[in-house]
């Protein structure tokens, strides 16, 4: 996976460079070429150059993030994480299994909806698990080993997956629920 962000990252960095560069190189010609000329383009470069290429760099780290997220990099690495925690202690398993139970009517109805109600109701799920994770945070929550807090994190991830995961992450997250809702 680094390999191929750095090769997604590396384009946009040479354009930006290459932004930054010609700005640079306008402002140096436009005020002559002598001192004040490197003054006005290294000004040049860094009030107009400058934003622009953070934009780009910006843009590109997005796009990496979606297709990260979209890949199920972090999301299937968070169902393992949460079926390892439910494995190791009872009362993680129980609490999981009676969130995931309560919750999947809610995403059942929501998958059933045509697309863009599908996807508001599903992004509404995703607030509320977010919502009840965040409070077992506030609660004093650590890590996955927390039932409240594993139980919020295992309807989030589901339905994250739902939004953004791809076919096999899909397939993956259905696995989890009905491992965990059985």
């Amino acid at each position: 996976m680094m390999k191929n962000e750095e090769e997604d990252h590396g384009i946009p960095a040479l354009i930006a460079l290459a932004l930054v560069a010609g700005i640079f190189y306008v402002g140096f010609t436009l005020a002559g070429r002598g001192t004040s000329g490197v003054i006005v383009g290294t000004i040049s470069a860094f009030l107009i150059g400058g934003p622009i290429a953070n934009v780009i760099m910006n843009l590109s780290h997005m796009r990496a993030l979606q297709a990260s997220i979209a890949g199920g990099t972090f999301n299937v690495r968070e169902l393992t994480k949460l079926k390892s925690a439910a494995n190791g202690s009872p009362l993680v398993r129980r609490t999981m299994n009676e969130a995931l139970v309560a919750f999947r009517p809610r995403v059942e109805h929501a998958m059933g909806l045509p697309e863009v109600g599908r996807r508001a109701e599903l992004l509404a799920l995703v607030n509320e698990a977010t919502l009840k994770r965040q409070s077992a945070l506030a609660a004093g929550a650590r890590d996955h080993t927390d039932p409240a807090w594993a139980a919020a994190a295992a309807c989030e991830t589901w339905v994250q997956i739902l939004v953004l995961g791809d076919q096999s992450d899909r397939a993956a997250a259905e696995e989890f629920v009905r491992d965990l809702s059985a």
